[in-house]
């Protein structure tokens, strides 16, 4: 009974976890890395403020940097504005390692999974006030896990019971129950979302899915401002920048069942390259997941609260409407959990969770939208 509390507790973990410009211009005579020696790249990073272990860290992980980016010196204005009567799909997939290290529990809560989650956005313009609306539509989703030497194994394309570990296979009726669902988010001419509707109907449909035991948790699967973050971005900077500019973000990010964590970035503007047809301007990033107070919650009688964490990263935005094209991230959080009374005989004390996530998203596709009023 213990060990399938803790497979119920780590699956909703897994499954709450949904993962984060302007027109171009060029200056008369841009300073490309392949056109700058070692040394002059070193001078110039180190004038902008760059750090260079991390520039080299993104550059060796991220080999096409050093080979096509190309630092802008003309201030660039990087915004976000969805262009009207489109349809995007985006791709989130999402690599994740969960260790209690030398807990009692260890054996039971060690695990590593992947997940993939499709969705799309499609641009309106809403007739009656004019603004800007945006339909997310959950369309495929994705997950496997090792735990315990056990698989679990899910697909909403390709649903097969039979394989995954029971009783968790249950707990997948919250996703089940999310394919096909849609919201629409309204934004005002600041790209500030004004209201969102489709969340109350989408949160009845998971929680009537899920098993009676389970119910308690159908808030950390469907949260609107989890929705939200997927079609904001706080990380932007206030001013224009230019090649090897910096600027900090303290933002909240929603992260399912362990609620709002404050986010502590310092991100660099790298400069622009080209990816097929598509201009993009690339920023790096590296910060830290803050602890604080309220980041507490109680899930199935246990006490989950963030001791804090890293983040690491490389975003790539279309030049012209500012929406990511690609995004990658590495993130390690610790978290202390404390079990139920019923299990503190066996548990005392608070249990160290260590969590890495490798999060990628991808725009697979734009296309015209059906129509572009509602």
């Amino acid at each position: 009974m213990q060990s399938n509390l803790m497979k119920s507790f780590l699956l909703i973990w897994c499954l709450a976890i949904l993962f984060i410009g302007c027109s171009k211009m060029e200056t008369e005579d841009p300073i490309t890395a392949d056109q700058m020696s070692q040394q002059e790249a070193k001078s110039v990073a180190t004038s902008n403020g760059i750090n260079q272990t991390t520039l080299s860290g993104m550059q060796e992980e991220h080999p096409e940097l050093k080979q096509g980016i190309t630092s802008i010196l003309e201030p660039q204005q990087l915004t976000l504005k969805w262009p009207v009567g489109k349809r995007f799909v985006y791709e989130i997939g999402i690599d994740q390692v969960t260790s209690a290290g030398n807990s009692p529990l260890a054996a039971a809560m060690n695990s590593k999974a992947d997940q993939n989650f499709t969705y799309a956005l499609t641009t309106r313009k809403d007739p009656a006030s004019g603004n800007t609306q945006l339909e997310m539509e959950f369309l495929a989703a994705k997950l496997n896990m090792d735990m315990m030497g056990n698989k679990l194994n899910y697909d909403s394309d390709n649903k097969k019971a039979a394989e995954s570990i029971d009783p968790m296979h249950s707990m997948l009726a919250g996703l089940d129950a999310l394919m096909g669902q849609k919201l629409t988010m309204t934004l005002n001419p600041a790209g500030e979302i004004t209201s969102v509707e489709g969340v109350d109907e989408m949160y009845e449909k998971v929680i009537n899915a899920l098993p009676a035991a389970a119910k308690s948790v159908a808030q950390g699967i469907v949260q609107e401002d989890q929705f939200k973050q997927l079609i904001q971005y706080p990380f932007l900077p206030e001013t224009a920048v230019k090649g090897g500019d910096k600027w900090n973000r303290i933002y909240t990010q929603v992260f399912g069942i362990s609620g709002a964590m404050d986010i502590d970035n310092a991100y660099t503007y790298l400069g622009q390259t080209t990816q097929g047809e598509v201009q993009l301007n690339v920023l790096s990033y590296e910060g830290k997941v803050l602890a604080g107070q309220d980041q507490i919650d109680e899930m199935m009688g246990m006490k989950i609260s963030m001791e804090g964490g890293k983040n690491t990263g490389l975003i790539k935005l279309d030049q012209i409407s500012g929406h990511i094209v690609e995004s990658d991230a590495t993130q390690e959080m610790t978290m202390l959990m404390s079990v139920p009374e019923a299990m503190k005989a066996m548990l005392p004390g608070e249990t160290k969770i260590s969590i890495q996530m490798s999060q990628k998203i991808r725009l697979k596709e734009v296309t015209d939208a059906d129509n572009s009023t509602k």
